[in-house]
């Protein structure tokens, strides 16, 4: 795959957009209790923080000069994206049981569930757009 500055350029202000987006977003839900006021806000963070991950690690696999130059299938290209993310979202749910112990709370398994599932819907959209924007040609 032979990439130009054009593309390394996109997918990194992509991702740099995508995190300002999740972090402001964040912030004034903190700030103004808006996860409490609209219980779905807390979707479209996971959702978007899946999409800013698998993004991130795209650009980062592929861009980044750090990883030996190899050919990838749309299907690796997959399950690296699915694999990433998903990890990253359990890691998170974890993360969260730690600091707050969050197990014996009402619904911590289906918040946690859906959780993951948004954040893998953000990988697999990722997956997408990298492929329609940054594969050439029909691997």
């Amino acid at each position: 795959m032979d990439f130009d500055k054009k593309d390394r350029r996109e997918i990194l202000y992509f991702s740099f957009l995508l995190i300002f987006l999740i972090s402001l977003i964040h912030v004034k839900a903190l700030g103004n209790h808006l996860y409490w006021s609209y219980p779905w806000l807390d979707m479209v963070i996971h959702f978007l923080g899946g999409l800013w991950i698998g993004v991130s690690f795209l650009w980062f696999y592929f861009f980044s000069g750090l990883f030996r130059k190899s050919l990838l299938k749309k299907k690796s290209i997959f399950w690296i994206s699915l694999s990433v993310v998903f990890l990253a979202a359990v890691s998170w749910e974890i993360f969260e049981f730690i600091i707050r112990g969050t197990l014996k709370e009402q619904g911590f398994i289906s918040d946690s569930l859906s959780d993951i599932l948004l954040g893998v819907l953000g990988g697999l959209v990722a997956y997408r757009y990298f492929v329609f924007n940054f594969i050439k040609d029909n691997l």
